[in-house]
């Protein structure tokens, strides 16, 4: 059941999440799991090492192996942390389908702004009114409300 299952997994070091994606076979119309993205945030000054990565390999082998999966998802596991170890390889390969990466949380917000800014960029260049603007504009055009559903303002014109 979907809303009895935690969106966070709160651990003694640290805070555990997971996320899942299907797909629908379009010969046999049936959806299977796809892709689940696993993130565990340790705690605080915290330096990400071989425990660490064991322990996101072992919520994969867990996953795996449960029985519950209709065939093996891909799995995507980011262990994140104020620090990576320098002594330990920060990419690993579990199986086939399956991948661990060990990340600081500067890298994480890193890659977050960089992603929201191009995103943020395209929206920009696409829409270049302000939201105000685009409000107005709708409220000018009677069809555009009428499709919201709402009356457009009357005018003083």
């Amino acid at each position: 059941n979907a809303r009895k299952r935690p969106d966070l997994l709160f651990l003694a070091d640290g805070t555990l999440s997971a996320v899942a994606t299907e797909d629908v076979d379009l010969s046999t119309g049936v959806a299977r799991l796809r892709r689940v993205l696993l993130i565990e945030l340790k705690k605080g000054d915290s330096e990400i090492g071989l425990a660490e990565i064991h322990q996101a390999d072992g919520y994969i082998e867990q996953l795996l192996h449960c029985g519950l999966l209709d065939g093996p998802p891909q799995i995507f596991a980011f262990v994140v942390g104020h620090r990576v170890a320098s002594r330990i390889s920060p990419v690993r390969k579990v199986g086939e389908n399956c991948r661990i990466e060990a990340l600081s949380f500067g890298q994480l917000v890193r890659t977050a702004n960089a992603r929201l800014f191009r995103v943020r960029d395209q929206v920009q260049e696409r829409y270049p009114k302000t939201g105000l603007e685009h409000i107005e504009w709708l409220q000018e055009r009677p069809e555009q409300m009428k499709l919201l559903s709402m009356e457009a303002p009357a005018t003083d014109k």
